[in-house]
């Protein structure tokens, strides 16, 4: 009796197995067959969620007004700062210099998105379909690429020289290039000796040999702070002369600092009209009388889009010298009425 049942046991567990065989036979070929149909499935997949997508923007299109497609608009593209440069994480190289990363070193603004703002994932690729005429329809399309450019604050700091190559460049592969777009440009200027040239103390600082650097380190043209002042002032004024390629209307920020938190604002803002503003006031009146809007500010903190309200600010039309000389004005009168050092 116990051989008798072994032996069932065993030709059940014959039997099992070879429907096992026969499963896997049959799991293999419907895997080979979904592996063949599956590009075929992905690109439907992609081609009905970009024709949805595309139906949804036409109806929004219709539907609703400009201004409350720019509301919408706003929802995606949020109004903010957006440096073209970015210091890297991780250690110094051999030389003691981070090698930086700019916009140009991306291929997609939600990648450039990730690395700027440090609220994102790097893996957040949800908003590369925004980017794509075929998913939001070319009406749609354009004037969210429009809005983008229009309410997005790109910051060169000092790195003036990538201005050029902003302007030119359609980073993001959507047939357009920033100067097409009315929009937000910030840049720096450093009125202490960098870029202007009035300070021969900063001339003896150690420069780095293999880094790409900034006007007030060394990114523009290399170890400009060894140059003559004559010189440095004269790349200073080539690199404004590129702010002219921006269509007209674009806001320009231009944020003039140097100077250390402790110092004298009456100090600094007579200092600052010795050295730096004659050299860049022409320039800045030749870019009112173009259509910029241009706002100039000398302030102690790190430049921002939209000065604090104890920045001085130069502000309007045409930005004079006059401007800057009442500002000393006012704040010599308030020293003497407080009865206090500024």
């Amino acid at each position: 009796r116990c051989l008798e049942a072994d032996s069932k046991i065993q030709t059940q567990i014959d039997y099992l197995q070879e429907q096992i065989r026969k499963l896997r036979l049959r799991g293999g070929k419907l895997q080979r067959s979904m592996a063949k149909s599956q590009p075929t499935t992905m690109a439907a997949l992609e081609s009905f969620a970009k024709l949805d997508c595309h139906q949804f923007c036409d109806t929004v299109y219709r539907a609703f007004p400009r201004e409350i497609r720019d509301i919408i608009y706003g929802f995606i593209h949020p109004g903010e700062e957006l440096s073209v440069i970015e210091p890297p994480p991780g250690e110094e190289d051999e030389w003691g210099c981070y090698q930086l990363r700019t916009y140009f070193d991306f291929t997609s603004e939600p990648d450039w998105r990730a690395v700027t703002r440090k609220n994102v994932e790097k893996s957040d690729m949800s908003y590369l379909h925004m980017w794509d005429a075929e998913c939001m329809g070319d009406k749609v399309f354009q004037e969210l690429v429009e809005y983008y450019f229009r309410f997005m604050h790109f910051n060169f700091g000092a790195e003036l020289c990538l201005i050029p190559q902003f302007q030119i460049n359609d980073q993001w592969s959507i047939g357009k290039t920033p100067s097409d777009f009315v929009t937000n440009i910030e840049v720096s200027v450093d009125f202490r000796g960098f870029n202007v040239g009035v300070d021969n103390q900063d001339d003896e600082r150690q420069v780095c040999r293999n880094r790409r650097g900034t006007w007030g380190h060394d990114h523009c043209d290399g170890h400009n702070y060894k140059l003559p002042q004559n010189t440095r002032r004269t790349q200073l004024l080539a690199h404004l002369q590129a702010l002219f390629g921006f269509k007209a209307g674009t806001k320009i920020y231009i944020h003039v600092g140097g100077h250390e938190p402790s110092d004298p604002v009456l100090e600094e803002l007579v200092y600052a009209r010795e050295t730096a503003i004659p050299i860049i006031f022409p320039t800045l009146q030749r870019l009112s009388k173009s259509g910029m809007v241009v706002k100039v500010v000398l302030t102690d903190a790190a430049p921002t889009f939209g000065a604090c309200a104890s920045d001085f600010v130069v502000d309007g039309a045409i930005p004079t010298l006059k401007a800057w000389e009442d500002e000393i004005k006012k704040v010599s009168r308030l020293a003497k009425h407080v009865k206090c050092k500024y």
